[in-house]
């Protein structure tokens, strides 16, 4: 037998695919035109049983005489149901027969009108024994009206299209058929000449196609198989290189930006979207229009010849928030442009005045106590120490003066370990009464030395979730601060109370209160709203530090509230749930 040429096979396939896609296209269509048909049906009946319902309400006829009548008006079989389920008429059976029909109350299409308004129900009818579409509505009476019609003419319909898309499958395959014979014959000489001259062209690596002398079909899809293999090895190697490429941007951390000899962005990296707020990648775009600075733009510039330059700008990285942007720019040779790779430091900007800030303080917190040590020291060395009634002064000046060193050393080594997460912490569900009694207990003796009154208003029941040994620290300074800068005879106040998923605690006291452009920096490490009076008082300038560390390495949050001449409140919310848990 011989075997089929490939343009036989693919004629074969054609007209195999063609009656495959055909009888495809009858099945859905005929499921489709099913689904159509019955919905229509479904909205008539609907419309009937409505109509038979509003005329209930108006006729005093017999629920079988009006059942009959209502039947040959629509044209439909007519079933009036009363409230037990009993068929009180049937416009398909007599009087003596809706006697003996069963109970509906159990029908699919009854229960769904009770309970959804109106009930469908596609079934074979036991009474007329043959398949039905039923629609129900509630009556007004509390009965139920059904009215139905038989499926036999969407049944007749489908069997005439299948029909006539059976005949029109039948000479659509028969048209294509004689278009392929044809249209073989045409292209078949130019098909053949193709073969050999793409054949010339994958060996050659140049050249046209010229349509001369024939060659068999197989040729030409091996010719073309080599091309196409050619083709993908060149596209594999290319998306490799564009992957690797995007890879490495996407995972840079620094900010990289292409710009071409006019600054137009052709390239960007999310790293870059994200530093500079960019609603979406910016392609296209003149990058000194998104950032409008005239130093950038005379920097960009300036860039030319195989050097990189950096400078540094201050840029508004996101709306009402400018960064410190280091910017390293490299000249592209290839079409000009250049290559800018930004980089946001800010915080390490930030990072070096805090540093040289703390060095400062230090230094200086340090000076005097030193110098005052060594003062009396000298003092007592040049034989001040015999003298009895100035000899205990210098004495007590260096304790004190050593106290006081030895309390900034504490305090500086404390805020160290809290800054750098090295300061242990271990937070449960507490009762805060024991706290607020611990810290009164520390406080206590200045408390009576003053003649003040502390007042706790904390319940017993209350919890929250906290490190114990941590908030009594806290609550220590914070009243200790009060009673230091409250005048004798002052009022102070702990409470604590319940905010939703937060406690609430409060200090609060009726002393000169603190002036409004001192509060947002309260809490900076050796900031003094009064540097001489704090230093004569014994404080170093870092416990309210210690105190926001030590709240927020809790999961707490910590303010502070003040009326000048009226008193001032600093509050602590400590979290009293634990991943959304009540506590215990």
């Amino acid at each position: 037998m011989a075997r089929i040429s490939a343009q036989g096979r693919m004629f074969l396939l054609s007209i195999l695919l063609m009656g495959g896609l055909g009888l495809l296209g009858l099945v859905l269509l005929e499921a489709r035109l099913e689904v159509w048909v019955d919905d229509r049906l479904a909205e008539e009946l609907l419309e009937k049983a409505q109509a038979v319902e509003a005329s209930m309400s108006a006729s005093t006829a017999a629920p079988s005489a009006l059942a009959d009548a209502m039947g040959a008006a629509l044209n439909g079989r007519v079933t009036l149901i009363d409230t037990s389920g009993e068929v009180a008429g049937d416009s398909a059976r007599s009087a003596a027969e809706v006697a003996l029909m069963d109970n509906h109350r159990t029908r699919p299409e009854v229960i769904e009108a009770y309970t959804m308004g109106v009930g469908i129900a596609r079934r074979f009818s036991d009474t007329l024994q043959q398949e039905m579409l039923y629609v129900a509505v509630p009556a007004s009476d509390g009965g139920v009206v059904r009215v139905a019609v038989d499926r036999l003419e969407l049944t007749a319909l489908k069997q005439d299209l299948r029909g006539l898309l059976l005949l029109s499958l039948l000479l659509g395959v028969g048209f294509a058929a004689t278009m392929s014979i044809l249209a073989r014959r045409w292209v078949s000489r130019d098909v053949q000449v193709l073969i050999a001259q793409a054949q010339r062209t994958v060996e050659s690596g140049s050249g046209r196609l010229v349509l001369s002398g024939r060659r068999d079909l197989g040729a030409l899809v091996g010719a073309f198989n080599q091309l196409a293999a050619s083709l993908e090895g060149t596209v594999r190697d290319l998306a490799v290189e564009r992957d690797r490429l995007g890879s490495v941007l996407e995972g840079l951390g620094e900010a990289v930006i292409a710009l071409d000899a006019d600054q137009r962005i052709t390239l960007v990296n999310p790293a870059a979207v994200s530093l500079f707020s960019f609603i979406e990648p910016p392609h296209d775009l003149v990058f000194t229009d998104l950032l409008p600075d005239d130093k950038l733009a005379a920097f960009i510039g300036e860039v030319s010849g195989a050097e990189s330059k950096s400078a540094e700008f201050t840029l508004p990285a996101s709306p009402g928030n400018d960064r410190q942007i280091l910017i390293t720019a490299t000249p592209q040779h290839q079409g000009g442009g250049c290559l800018l790779v930004c980089r946001d430091v800010t915080n390490l900007r930030r990072l070096e005045r805090i540093r040289r800030d703390f060095v400062a303080n230090v230094s200086h917190e340090l000076r005097t106590p030193v110098a005052i040590v060594r003062l009396n020291a000298e003092t007592l060395l040049g034989g001040a120490i015999l003298d009895p009634v100035h000899g205990p002064r210098f004495v007590d000046g260096i304790y004190r003066n050593a106290e006081r060193l030895s309390r900034l050393l504490t305090d500086l080594l404390d805020l160290s370990q809290l800054e750098a997460g090295r300061y242990q912490l271990s937070t449960a569900s507490y009762s805060l009464a024991p706290a607020a009694a611990q810290a009164l207990a520390q406080v206590q003796h200045k408390v009576e030395a003053r003649e003040q009154q502390i007042v706790i208003e904390v319940s017993p029941r209350l919890r929250a979730r906290c490190d114990l040994p941590a908030l009594e620290q806290v609550l220590t300074n914070l009243l200790d601060n009060a009673v230091k800068y409250c005048p004798p005879g002052s009022r102070i106040v702990l409470r604590a109370v319940q905010a939703h998923d937060w406690v609430r605690l409060e200090v609060s006291d009726n002393g000169p209160g603190i002036d409004s452009k001192h509060l947002g920096r309260l809490f900076e490490r050796f900031y003094r709203v009064d540097p001489g009076r704090s230093r004569d008082m014994g404080g170093t300038g870092l416990g309210l530090s210690i105190v926001r560390h030590l709240v927020e390495s809790m999961g707490g949050r910590i303010g502070v509230d003040s009326v000048m001449g009226e008193g001032t409140t600093f509050w602590i919310l400590l979290p009293s749930r634990k991943k959304g848990l009540l506590t215990d």
